[in-house]
């Protein structure tokens, strides 16, 4: 037996908010060339994905993406 895929595509404006509900398999997001995103996962520190980078959320863990980094966050 295999597991799914699901491939989706997401586009995010300055100040949009994108929410990843608790699912039940990991969750890959891959920000594009040109891109930044800050992202928030609970327990964890706010971060910037940057075009090029990956997240990985895990399983039944919800995330927050917003479309454009917060004043005050670095690329790290």
């Amino acid at each position: 037996m295999t597991d799914d895929i699901l491939v989706d595509m997401v586009s995010l404006t300055s100040g949009v908010n994108y929410s990843a509900s608790a699912a039940r398999s990991r969750q890959l997001f891959t920000a594009c060339d040109h891109s930044e995103f800050k992202t928030e996962m609970p327990g964890e520190t706010s971060n910037v994905l940057h075009g090029g980078e990956i997240l990985w959320v895990p399983a039944g863990g919800p995330a927050k993406i917003t479309g454009a980094p917060a004043e005050g966050l670095q690329r790290s």
